[in-house]
């Protein structure tokens, strides 16, 4: 699995928002998928019941992972990209959304990887 990180290292090292958009991307899965954990499980009330979720992931916690991804990845990029908040917000907005929208419809396993890779992709094309 190591190989993932070489792969996003070199994306994200190289164009865009260079480290600080690598360290964002990892940032905001880290924390949206503990923050959909710590909701999702005692909370989560309302299963995704459709394939390939079928009832394992909840409302409840795709939403924490996208509240706590937008927070992380703004406040980071923001305190250490010197980008204007203006021109930060609405990429991190949209690789929240899809952060949260890929972890809800991968599978466990698969998870770690896709969710990074997704908002590192958001963030460049972006930010």
């Amino acid at each position: 699995m190591e190989w993932i990180w070489y792969i996003l290292a070199s994306l994200g090292a190289g164009v865009g928002t260079g480290l600080a958009g690598l360290s964002a991307a990892i940032l905001m899965w880290g924390m949206g998928d503990a923050a959909a954990a710590l909701v999702g499980i005692p909370f989560g009330k309302h299963k995704a019941a459709f394939p390939p979720v079928n009832g394992k992931k909840s409302w409840e916690g795709t939403g924490a992972m996208l509240i706590a991804s937008f927070l992380a990845g703004f406040f980071l990029l923001h305190f250490s990209s010197g980008y204007p908040s203006a021109m930060i917000l609405p990429g991190v907005w949209v690789g929240a959304i899809v952060g949260a929208g890929t972890e809800l419809l991968s599978p466990s396993d698969w998870d770690t990887v896709t969710v990074p890779v997704a908002i590192l992709i958001v963030l460049l094309l972006l930010v």
